[in-house]
């Protein structure tokens, strides 16, 4: 798999399963009964199934596996404003020895990684949907919109609004002005 600059090489254990799933997406295009959302589907499925199994054989159990329940809550959890110390009362033990681990896994925050899951959804929103700049906001869990466009113009080099091209289209301008990197950071 290529994902950005490199290529990954995964090992996995139940290559049966994902054989079956190629296998359906395989058929399902070439029977004629291509549906680009159930294909999309399995992909995702395979995409997801991996990634489980390489989570699940990277986490040092010695060293991080006390804090595997508050990564695992915050990963699916993360429209939610839940405070660090709940985290770390999940996993059983202090908020400092929570943030501590954490930023070591992770080589960042929690509220950094919850805010780069935040961002990165945000991209994809603002690209393919039609939803304003405040509804994205409010989607993704920020409480105040004019905070998520700081953010987002931090962390990417441009204002929500004109990364989604509503400011382009506003104006009749054409270009990718603020397009620099955007599929590199979506796929």
């Amino acid at each position: 798999i290529i994902l950005g600059d490199s290529p990954l090489v995964i090992s996995i254990f139940d290559r049966k399963k994902y054989w079956e799933n190629f296998r359906e997406a395989k058929e399902a295009f070439y029977k004629g009964q291509y549906m680009p959302g159930r294909i999309k589907g399995i992909v995702y499925q395979i995409l997801t199934g991996m990634s489980s199994e390489m989570r699940e054989r990277k986490f040092p159990q010695r060293k991080y596996g006390n804090i595997e329940k508050g990564i695992r809550y915050l990963e699916q959890n993360w429209t939610e404003n839940t405070p660090v110390s709940e985290l770390a009362a999940m996993c059983g033990v202090s908020e400092g020895c929570f943030r501590r681990l954490f930023s070591q896994y992770m080589n960042m925050s929690p509220v950094q990684y919850r805010n780069h899951m935040r961002i990165s959804r945000a991209k994809k929103l603002l690209l393919y949907d039609s939803a304003t700049v405040d509804e994205v906001s409010r989607a993704l869990g920020f409480e105040d919109a004019a905070y998520f466009s700081r953010l987002f113009k931090k962390k990417t080099g441009c204002s929500p609004s004109r990364y989604g091209g509503k400011e382009r289209e506003a104006s009749g301008e054409r270009g990718a002005s603020c397009t620099a990197g955007i599929f590199s950071e979506i796929f």
